[in-house]
């Protein structure tokens, strides 16, 4: 509690040599006004864990577990084993950070920005890495991405596809961002047997260039979670009031919506100068 980490312009805190017991770099739980800023790099040396692929026991580079008002602000994370960040909690300022890693083929399920909390900004940020760019979890509520760009990696996501709790999600809108040779850009899934709702996620002034599938979607029907093959049982998620405004660029497939049939379909869909 009452805690900055200030890492300099110049200074590299780096992970040493592989550890088993799965701990985060960096952890913190049930704490308030924590802070992570500078200039510097926070290394979280992840090669030594991603061979052979996904194995068990990678840490997470930073995870925040039930924690409140905290910054991250223009640090450079590099090379994490697993998640860069795993941030659960309310009030978080994510601001001007960069991270880097390689594709998923090398470094698998190196999440950027993977929030379940609300009262969240990001602003600034520039990620290059190898699964979901920036994805909510549940529960997310009142969050804004704005001004960054993904790169490589999933593009903006709202869902997962990992868990079977009640996934709530509201009032969430990404603006102003850019996704660039990511897998989707704009995208929200789920998978069979997931229970929960999403009401108001608004993707708005999202350049799109050259995702290796499609750009805009919604994938509510329990395939893969990739959302790229087989047809699943389909979920339990209610998805309603999800817009696509002004989304300009180039795909090798637009879009791909795979909802629910009945009373869970998709309602209040939006797309307006989608080009």
């Amino acid at each position: 509690t009452h805690t900055e980490l200030l890492v300099a312009r110049g200074a590299t805190l780096k992970a040493g040599l592989k550890w088993m017991d799965g701990r985060p770099f960096l952890y913190a739980t049930n704490a308030t006004n924590i802070s992570i800023v500078g200039n510097g790099t926070i290394d979280g040396s992840g090669a030594q864990w991603w061979l052979p692929h996904g194995q068990p026991g990678r840490p997470h580079l930073i995870r925040l577990d039930g924690v409140s008002h905290v910054l991250l602000e223009n640090v450079t994370l590099l090379n994490a084993a697993n998640h860069f960040t795993n941030l659960h909690g309310t009030h978080y300022r994510i601001y001007g950070v960069t991270m880097r890693s390689p594709p998923s083929h090398i470094a698998p399920n190196t999440d950027g920005i993977n929030t379940k909390c609300s009262n969240v900004h990001v602003r600034g940020c520039d990620i290059s890495n190898g699964d979901d760019s920036v994805v909510m979890k549940a529960p997310s509520r009142n969050v804004l991405v704005e001004d960054t760009i993904v790169r490589q990696g999933n593009g903006f996501v709202v869902g997962t596809a990992d868990d079977n709790f009640e996934h709530i999600f509201s009032n969430i809108t990404f603006r102003n961002n850019i996704a660039e040779n990511t897998t989707f850009a704009c995208h929200v899934k789920f998978k069979d047997s997931q229970s929960g709702y999403v009401d108001g996620v608004r993707f708005e002034d999202i350049g799109v260039r050259d995702p290796t599938h499609y750009a805009i979607g919604i994938d509510a029907n329990g395939q893969s979670s990739a959302g790229l093959t087989g047809v699943g049982l389909g979920s339990n998620v209610s998805i309603v009031n999800v817009s696509f405004v002004r989304i300009i660029g180039r795909a090798l497939e637009a879009g791909r919506f795979t909802c629910n049939k009945g009373p869970l379909q998709c309602r209040g869909i939006l797309m307006e100068h989608v080009h």
